[in-house]
């Protein structure tokens, strides 16, 4: 399919569906901020670890608890420290297992905290993938090098037109082969529309013709498939909010029909055709209506001669679009046969030629009669052969919009032809520009997209069943149903078509020669559609919650801020409340004041800012001499340093003598 476009990147836009603001980067930028998201909220996280760290000070709280609480960082280090102090205080204990339980309770609490602490800030990092991963749609933006529509003109314009419908009908056969129906799969190959396929329904129908006397009926019913509403959005990528959309409805019924009502077998000498046929030529001649152009009273003609020709299988057909005048169409339809006016009607002719069949077929489109013995190497063969040389099939297609935004306002089921010429048919639905625009762009994708299309182009290669013949040897016991098989994949090629149709207005054309002769949208609502066509991401491209990326943003920068500032405002607060003792206890548990204890206790003096959080001194590798009998806690070593704490750090004396254990906790 279409593939002459890029993805919009680097740019936010919203994708309507999902109503979320998407960031789409691909390569080296996507892989940077798939990194930089975890790794931003693990590193801004635990710093909310303050607000705990921050407890206040009360009387349960032991010193070394206090203080390792104060020094922590809420990590696996504060953990394992927890751990060693329950084992110390554990090993210390005469009844183990009270021991055990003492130990557990005072230093559980805040090695748990810590635990889950850590444990919540990791799984947060971990997950934030759904940013990416989960919560926007796989899709992104189209840019193409040319938008709008081809107005092919000018010498060789035919040519071009033919084989771009050639061509467009080849890629939509190969990709319903993956991705449609049965074959459908996860194939990369799938991964191009917005939608993989268009859904629709299959079922049994009456004869869509004047009377129910044309269908056959003998191993068959008349068969309808219908898509449904066709979300613009959805299944076609068009992006816009509810209000912009529009919905389309195709409705397919076919049924083989009985061409004696229509047909005379006649000798080609008593027509005006004797000149081109060998004398006594036999021709079958089928009468649905006069082709215009051709100065013949039928439809089909068939020669007996044509089986003698080694030709395989084929199948031609001719299609009546009412809402064009009579001189327009290619074919002035037999009233007696139908006189509908609101769908597209074609007829097939399929013609088996010279194939033969290795079993019976009553499927009536495929159906055989003579059977004919061969011996081949000594072995017996039985083949049979076509049951009638033109087999005929009638289909009539509908089409139906609807807005969405209206539930119930839809235009009546119609022939394309009969939409685009009748363009009040649209407006008869309240459709707004946006809306207009749209729906013009779905019918320019359908001009050449009916199911007459999947047929026209390609003749006997639009058959399933052309892919079992073996030199004019249908291989497969082909089923009663063959026919259903054969419109149903029709149908499916024309559902692709359209998806394509559509993408190609944004992507560029899939034939590069055709791009020349688009011209971009006059109108400014046309306009808009160039830039909001949205196609499966390819390999390589993610999307990225922008919102979510925004949530992490600044709730990472507010956690930031927690940790720089909550201690300072805690500061504030104590004093505020001239609560001195918590204050002293929280100053004095940090881990510079015990670091500056630890070097008062060596007698190193000259500090400045003493009572601050940060005390410094440019004196620690000058100690000065301890002064006999002084009462200054500089020179009465590590005892006398505990003075200024309101808990001191060693017990003034032992409760028993000799007994030389603390009772710090």
């Amino acid at each position: 399919m279409s593939s002459n476009y890029t993805i919009l990147t680097g740019s936010i836009w919203k994708e309507y569906g999902s109503k979320k603001l998407i960031l789409t980067l691909n390569g080296a930028r996507a892989g940077a901020l798939e990194a930089a998201i975890p790794l931003w909220i693990s590193l801004v996280g635990p710093l909310t670890w303050v607000v705990i760290q921050c407890h206040p000070f009360r009387p349960l709280y032991y010193r070394q608890k206090q203080v390792l609480l104060r020094n922590s960082a809420g990590d696996l280090g504060t953990v394992s420290n927890s751990f060693g102090l329950f084992l110390s205080w554990w090993k210390i204990g005469e009844w183990k297992a009270r021991a055990f339980l003492g130990a557990f309770w005072r230093t559980s609490p805040l090695g748990l905290t810590a635990l889950l602490f850590w444990c919540f800030w990791q799984v947060a990092a971990i997950v934030s993938f759904y940013i990416w991963q989960q919560t926007p749609p796989n899709v992104g933006l189209v840019r193409g090098g040319v938008c709008g529509y081809n107005f092919l003109q000018g010498p060789g314009a035919e040519f071009q037109f033919r084989r771009s419908g050639l061509l467009e009908t080849i890629q939509a056969e190969t990709y319903i082969s993956q991705c449609y129906g049965s074959g459908s799969g996860s194939s990369g190959a799938c991964n191009i529309f917005a939608r993989q396929s268009i859904l629709y329904n299959k079922s049994n129908a009456s004869c869509p013709f004047a009377t129910s006397k044309f269908c056959i009926d003998e191993n068959s019913t008349p068969f309808v498939q219908d898509t449904g509403p066709v979300d613009s959005h959805v299944d076609l990528g068009i992006n816009a909010p509810p209000g912009n959309r529009v919905t389309y409805q195709k409705i397919n019924t076919c049924s083989p029909v009985h061409s004696t009502p229509f047909a005379r077998i006649i000798n080609a000498s008593n027509t005006d055709e004797a000149l081109y046929w060998p004398p006594e030529t036999t021709l079958q001649q089928f009468f649905y209506g006069p082709v215009q152009g051709i100065n013949n009273t039928y439809t089909f003609e068939y020669s007996e001669w044509t089986p003698l020709d080694n030709l395989p299988y084929d199948i031609q057909g001719i299609i009546f679009n009412p809402g064009f005048p009579g001189t327009e169409n290619a074919w002035v339809i037999n009233t007696t046969f139908t006189n509908r006016t609101d769908g597209d009607i074609s007829i097939l002719w399929f013609t088996p030629n010279t194939i033969f069949y290795n079993s019976t077929v009553d499927d009536p489109f495929f159906l055989t009669g003579a059977n004919h013995t061969l011996w081949v190497e000594g072995v017996e063969y039985t083949l049979y052969a076509p049951a009638y040389l033109v087999n005929i099939m009638g289909c009539i297609e509908q089409h139906r919009f609807c807005n969405p935004a209206i539930p119930g306002l839809c235009t009546p089921l119609h022939s394309l032809s009969g939409i685009r010429r009748n363009s009040w048919l649209l407006t008869t639905i309240k459709y707004n520009p946006a809306q207009l625009a749209t729906a013009e762009r779905i019918v320019t994708s359908l001009e050449m997209s009916l199911t007459f299309n999947s047929v026209f182009n390609r003749r006997g290669a639009s058959l399933l069943a052309s892919q079992t013949v073996s030199d004019n040897l249908q291989v497969k016991n082909l089923p009663v149903d063959q026919w259903r098989i054969e419109v149903e994949n029709w149908f499916a090629v024309s559902l692709a078509k359209l998806q394509e149709g559509v993408l190609e207005f944004a992507a560029g054309p899939l034939d590069p020669e055709i791009a020349p002769y688009v011209q971009f949208p006059a109108d400014t609502d046309t306009a808009r559609l160039c830039y909001n066509q949205l196609v499966q991401l390819p390999p390589g491209y993610v999307n990225f919650d922008f919102g979510g990326i925004l949530v992490v943003t600044f709730v990472g920068i507010l956690f930031f801020a927690v940790g720089m500032l909550f201690e300072r405002a805690a500061k504030w607060y104590i004093t505020k409340r001239r609560s001195e003792r918590g204050l002293k206890e929280w100053r004095e548990d940090g881990q510079f004041q015990l670091l500056k204890r630890m070097y008062e206790a060596q007698n190193i003096a000259g500090w400045e800012n003493p009572k601050d959080e940060f005390p410094i001194t440019l004196r620690d590798l000058q100690p000065v001499a301890p002064v006999h009998g002084a009462g200054n806690q500089r020179n009465t070593g590590l005892a006398a340093s505990a003075q200024g704490s309101s808990i001191p750090l060693l017990p003034v004396s032992p409760s028993q003598p000799g007994q030389s254990r603390s009772t710090i906790t």
